[in-house]
């Protein structure tokens, strides 16, 4: 349907390469990636009966979805790499730090407030050197667009050897990536026979836009999922959530807090809410604030956030008027989504089932530049290298 996608061989090994911010007395890894995002796998829920397992990767050779969420992905990362991304996961990192220990929770390595600036760099760049494997899931609370599910073991969570994948799978809503992926055949077809050039237009024009909003949902639920991934960083336990109290508006749930709510408020503004608009059946985007008030992000922002992500250095501009929690009713605005999963809950027998499945699946190293031209231009595909 869309043609061939580049997947390649794996290069030979590059020589060691220091990571700027790595913590003082920490090893390097053999093989640190300077851009781009490592050991990519994403999988979708097996619906062959004839298949053990719960979960089967898919091909980025032959689905887009794989192309279209990698690059949502790296824009919520780049977001948290910006001078204003990694002051929020410091402070974050300091509430939190300052709640556990009036508490009285001992950490199995004490975390120094004072080192926070390193760890946040070495918990970023961990996260480019191997992603938490993607599962494109139906089994989502409904209306969560992603949710971060904690391995029992904990294997990944050691301060000083953080490994990722060993950590954390996450969970993406099944209908938005596949809304996102049926949108994204519109820039494959060719005009119909019968079709005007103005209508053939006009879609594509429609799609562009379409394209741009769930870049930029998807960038969103990584930057908030990447919060709960770092809490649990911190922690160094699958076990200990985000305090209670660190939350915003009234996320807080399950007997933990929103530490990704905390940090959309931190970033944006407010936290993130995502409706579809019955009159031009649009996704559109809006902060939601304390009065419950919600600001429509400005469609010029919206670009300007996806193609520049590395280049934010303020919260997004809003529309001059919000919308009430009486008006959006009227104007029968339909939620499309929102950030508020469990607080990164621990895996399920069937997720750790389908891990290990994936565990021994097809890794992909993908590039910087595919990555951050893919938002811009939908027709770009991802050059997916075998680790």
């Amino acid at each position: 349907m869309y043609g061939k996608f580049s997947v390649q061989a794996p290069p030979p090994r590059p020589p060691p390469r220091h990571i700027e911010g790595w913590p003082a007395g920490v090893p390097q890894p053999n093989e640190a990636p300077v851009n781009g995002i490592n050991r990519v796998v994403i999988s979708e829920t097996n619906r062959n009966p004839n298949v053990h397992w719960p979960s089967v990767p898919i091909d980025p050779a032959v689905d887009r979805r794989f192309h279209l969420l990698a690059s949502a992905i790296n824009i919520g990362l780049e977001w948290h790499e910006t001078d204003r991304g990694r002051s929020v996961l410091r402070r974050l990192g300091r509430e939190v730090l300052a709640h556990w220990a009036r508490r009285g929770y001992a950490l199995p390595q004490p975390v120094d407030p004072n080192t926070l600036d390193r760890r946040v760099n070495y918990f970023l760049a961990k996260m480019r050197q191997a992603f938490p494997s993607i599962w494109i899931s139906p089994e989502l609370r409904a209306g969560s667009i992603a949710s971060t599910e904690k391995f029992p073991e904990g294997a990944g969570l050691v301060l000083d050897d953080f490994r990722p994948p060993q950590a954390y799978c996450i969970k993406v809503n099944e209908s938005i990536v596949n809304s996102m992926a049926r949108n994204d055949t519109e820039f494959w077809r060719p005009i119909g026979r019968k079709e005007k050039q103005a209508d053939y237009d006009q879609a594509k024009a429609k799609a562009f836009t379409r394209h741009q909003r769930f870049q930029f949902i998807f960038a969103t639920a990584a930057f908030h999922e990447l919060c709960h991934c770092f809490i649990g960083y911190l922690a160094q336990s699958p076990h200990e959530n985000t305090p209670k109290r660190v939350t915003y508006l009234d996320y807080a749930q399950d007997g933990g807090g929103e530490s990704g709510r905390w940090a959309e408020r931190a970033f944006f503004g407010g936290s993130m809410e995502f409706y579809i608009d019955p009159q031009d059946g649009l996704e559109h985007i809006y902060i939601l604030e304390e009065d419950e008030v919600a600001w429509q992000i400005l469609p010029q922002t919206i670009r300007e956030f996806i193609s520049e992500p590395r280049h934010v250095t303020a919260a997004p501009a809003i529309a001059s008027q919000g919308v009430k929690r009486s008006q959006r009713i009227s104007r029968r605005f339909r939620p499309l989504g929102h950030n508020v999963s469990p607080p990164a809950s621990i895996a399920t027998t069937r997720t750790m089932m389908a891990l290990d499945a994936i565990r021994t699946s097809k890794r992909y190293n993908l590039r910087i530049q595919e990555l951050r031209m893919l938002p811009r231009d939908p027709r770009v595909t991802l050059v997916a290298v075998r680790a």
